[in-house]
């Protein structure tokens, strides 16, 4: 693929035509995998994996969030005890955001009890706590409350509409219970 980005009349790439080139080779779609059929080792319906790009995701940063998931199946309960909190927060919040957080089933398994808290890599936080009754009607209803404190220090606003400008941003706090 032949690159015509040029420095001074020199026939030498920028540096900006590289980064161009090998970001389109890491986040280019990769021939065939869309319209492969199924290996017969997934079950129906599913799709084989993307292939990774040049840079895996790493592997803590996976446990990471795998461990914040609430089920790992539609057959499976959350599991009892610590978990790391990595959502309930806005976009722009900054690069990460995470927290402690804590379930417990009690009475038999027919109630839930979740708390947690997170911290945002631009100080937004969030708390919540709720509790559900999630097996009532014979597996076919669940009812549950939730109470969420939640403060973003600094809100990036434009304007209303599409002919807000760059130059009019201003933010705001956002405190919410």
């Amino acid at each position: 693929m032949p690159c015509s980005c040029v420095v001074k009349n020199h026939r030498t790439p920028s540096r900006i035509c590289v980064l161009l080139f090998l970001s389109l080779l890491v986040l280019a779609p990769r021939p065939g995998f869309a319209q492969e059929t199924p290996p017969p080792s997934l079950p129906p319906g599913w799709i084989t994996p993307t292939p990774k790009g040049l840079i895996a995701e790493p592997a803590l940063l996976r446990k990471l969030v795998g461990t914040s998931e609430s089920t790992v199946g539609d057959e499976k309960e959350p599991a009892d005890g610590l978990y790391v909190e990595t959502g309930n927060m806005i976009t722009g919040e900054g690069w990460i955001s995470a927290g402690p957080g804590y379930r417990r089933h009690v009475l038999h398994d027919r109630m839930l009890i979740d708390v947690s808290a997170a911290l945002s890599w631009k100080l937004y936080n969030v708390a919540q706590a709720s509790v559900e009754l999630p097996h009532l009607a014979h597996d076919r209803l669940t009812v549950g409350a939730q109470v969420m404190h939640q403060d973003f220090r600094q809100v990036d606003y434009f304007g209303l509409g599409n002919d807000s400008r760059a130059s009019d941003q201003s933010a705001y706090r956002f405190k919410n219970t």
